[in-house]
């Protein structure tokens, strides 16, 4: 479980549950481990490097999270 707090929504993330619980639902969904290959929607929830990362923009394509803080934000 991961509780991020975005402005002032605070939010837990349970990615067994593939969602989020608090004031802000994500259109996405927890979506593995990250891969070149896969386009991510903006919301969309993978992990990298053991971190959990949410992607800010759609259409992220061959950015990986851990180096690209301008397509991700880290979760964890």
């Amino acid at each position: 479980t991961v509780r991020v707090v975005m402005g002032d929504q605070d939010c837990v993330f349970d990615p067994d549950q593939s969602g989020m619980t608090g004031g802000v639902e994500l259109k996405g969904m927890f979506l593995g481990d990250w891969a070149a290959t896969s386009s991510y929607s903006k919301g969309a929830i993978t992990e990298d490097s053991g971190a959990l990362y949410l992607s800010k923009v759609d259409s992220n394509l061959n950015h990986q999270p851990s180096v690209s803080a301008t397509q991700w934000q880290i979760l964890t």
